[in-house]
């Protein structure tokens, strides 16, 4: 028993020395004659190739396989025999020093096509087909989990002999059950659109534009198809604790239902397309779920299941009824008198204080400290019915405009109304301090209340914002 043991060192010891002498450098004496394994991929005797499952199919992905070379050409066919000994995962484990050790190679999982015989046709120095790994049963294995497999060059005939440093390659692979979603194009199972309603018109997109995904790359193309899937609101309700509807029936269409993932891609070349031709059907205040689950999913006629994280997208809908006129013009009435204001901001650049937009200098201006988004808070000392707002853009600072806005409204200073959405434009190139271009937010309806907060989310710098004089109208 003891002698056996040593043997077994011996071997394994001298596979080490073989093996780290031909990592330190990737040459050989190619002048004698023999065989030897193709370069590895990942290391000079490592490739990598996963084993893909495809419903009851097991397709070997690339990578699985390579070719036995012959060091020159010789006037006959050579025959090689390579074989997988599970041994070698040991040293492989410690060449590379992994504290893990491999995971344990199921018996049986793996064969070698052809029993392992690679022929080298006379006059040629490559295999004509290469030692390629077979998976014969991905019941044993576990998705996922990383295998290693030692194939080793045995020996050839004719008195060839084989490399003592190029005999071993070692297959990392795993198994991949592959499996088709669908999902937003920016990888998610939710997608909230919210329409803006302003002078009782409703805007937003006309289309919604959804993705088809594999988890891994197929050899031949692939086609997904989906469907709306109305019988999954009711459980989507109860667990979001909200109380959704179908989007009116005529306010919707699929128009396209069916994509095609290209070969060796993962994700869909085109978009499933969801119309929204009648915008004006939708209501503020009503919460509107349009759910949509992945149909069908086949490649070159095999049928991929569903990957259950990514079978339902749910696409919730609201309207936004926005109080700011997006023509944001048409601004009469009083000017309110600013004696009693006071505002604060969420940051200010050192000699830029937010108390400037209050001063009567259309040259002087409030500039943000460089966080966006950033805020004006405005306290009126008492509460007005207020039209709208006046604003002169900075000067001093031309690109800390503000392009994007949310103003909202209070009246106690804690507790915040969004009014609506301001949507404007960079200040005039010809205007100037003298001749401003005003930026005007008018209400559609107007808004009584003591405070208001005007939340600058979009700037031409993109990081600071800025105002030269607050005015409002009533």
């Amino acid at each position: 028993m003891q002698l056996i043991k040593r043997i077994y060192l011996l071997a394994a010891a001298t596979c080490l020395f073989l093996l780290n002498a031909c990592k330190k450098g990737d040459s050989f004496n190619t002048s004698e004659l023999h065989v030897y394994a193709a370069p590895g991929t990942l290391a000079y005797n490592v490739i990598q190739g996963n084993f893909n499952v495809i419903g009851t199919q097991v397709v070997a992905g690339p990578g699985t396989s390579f070719p036995v070379l012959l060091s020159r050409a010789v006037d006959r066919d050579i025959q090689v025999n390579v074989s997988i000994d599970t041994s070698l995962i040991r040293v492989y484990d410690s060449i590379n020093k992994l504290t893990t050790p491999s995971a344990k190679l199921p018996a049986g999982a793996f064969t070698l096509r052809q029993n392992g015989v690679i022929t080298i046709p006379a006059g040629q120095t490559a295999s004509a087909a290469a030692a390629q790994v077979e998976l014969t049963n991905a019941g044993l294995l576990t998705a996922g989990t990383s295998y290693i497999i030692p194939v080793v060059i045995k020996n050839a005939n004719n008195e060839v002999p084989v490399s003592g440093s190029r005999n071993i390659i070692f297959l990392k692979t795993q198994l991949k059950v592959i499996k088709a979603g669908i999902s937003s194009w920016t990888n998610t199972n939710t997608i909230s659109l919210v329409l803006n309603k302003a002078n009782n018109v409703v805007t937003g997109p006309n289309a919604l534009y959804l993705k088809g995904s594999l988890n891994e790359q197929l050899t031949g193309n692939s086609q997904i198809t989906a469907e709306e899937a109305p019988s999954l609101l009711a459980a989507y309700s109860q667990q979001t604790g909200k109380n959704y509807v179908l989007p009116p029936a005529s306010s919707y269409q699929f128009q396209k239902s069916t994509v095609n993932i290209p070969e060796n891609m993962m994700n869909s070349a085109d978009s499933f397309t969801i119309s929204l031709p009648n915008l004006q059907l939708f209501q503020p205040g009503i919460d509107y779920l349009l759910p949509v689950q992945l149909k069908t999913a086949k490649n070159q006629s095999v049928d991929i299941p569903a990957d259950e994280t990514k079978k339902v997208v749910y696409i919730q809908i609201s309207v936004f009824e926005n109080n700011i006129d997006p023509a944001n013009s048409g601004l009469t009435g009083t000017a309110i008198n600013r004696t009693a204001w006071n505002v604060s901001a969420s940051g200010n650049y050192p000699g830029n204080e937010v108390g400037r937009i209050l001063d009567g200098d259309n040259g002087s201006a409030w500039d943000s400290d460089g966080n966006m988004p950033a805020w004006v808070e405005l306290d009126m000392g008492t509460s007005k019915t207020v039209k709208g707002f006046p604003i002169v853009p900075s000067y001093e600072y031309r690109p800390d405009d503000f392009i994007n806005m949310e103003v909202y409204s209070s009246n106690n200073g804690t507790t915040w109304k969004l009014e609506g959405r301001y949507f404007g434009t960079a200040t005039g190139s010809g205007s100037t301090a003298d001749n401003p271009d005003i930026k005007t937010v008018r209400f559609v309806t107007p808004v009584t209340a003591r405070y208001f907060k005007f939340n600058i989310t979009k700037t031409t710098d993109g990081r600071y914002a800025g105002m030269a004089e607050l005015n409002a109208v009533e």
